[in-house]
């Protein structure tokens, strides 16, 4: 039982209904949204000189040490016990990695790598909310600017496959 729940890759649908209901009972129990991109930006208000940044004198950022702070904690923290607990003790970037450097050689992929992390990073504070927090919890709530920039995501994503694949010829 402990293998089937802790360590072995779950199916799909199990992992969406896992999801759904984690969503569902987190806010009954808690009044709040599921989120992570807030959660982060109090990670770097707790790790980056921010004083004096208007964008983290927001009331929403005010409590560095809330309940999304926590929850992103225990997301790196429950990945660090995956890890341990696991027989594969061994962090895996090789899909990602193999696909840049049939495009980027050398260190450039790990500056693309950063760049693209900064401009999600800019993104998801720009919509609102992460592609996590739009896709999954907004979509459940039925919010329109959910379904719009889900809807932009996809969009997006479709068209980088595309230029990927067939422009570039990744593969």
């Amino acid at each position: 039982m402990f293998e089937t729940i802790f360590v072995s890759v779950w199916p799909w649908w199990a992992g969406g209904v896992a999801i759904g209901l984690f969503i569902f009972l987190f806010f009954i129990f808690t009044g709040n949204p599921l989120g992570v991109s807030t959660g982060c930006v109090n990670l770097c208000k707790i790790t980056l000189p921010t004083k004096g940044l208007k964008f983290f004198e927001k009331e929403a950022f005010k409590n560095k040490f809330d309940w999304r702070f926590l929850f992103v904690m225990g997301l790196i923290i429950g990945g660090l016990l995956s890890i341990t607990l696991g027989k594969d003790l061994t962090f895996n970037f090789e899909k990602g990695f193999t696909m840049l450097a049939t495009i980027f050689p050398g260190y450039l992929k790990y500056v693309m790598l950063f760049a693209g992390g900064i401009l999600v990073g800019f993104g998801a504070r720009f919509a609102g909310g992460c592609t996590s927090g739009h896709g999954i919890v907004g979509n459940a709530q039925f919010l329109l600017p959910s379904f719009i920039s889900t809807i932009c995501f996809m969009i997006g994503g479709f068209l980088m496959m595309n230029i990927l694949f067939r422009v570039i010829g990744v593969h």
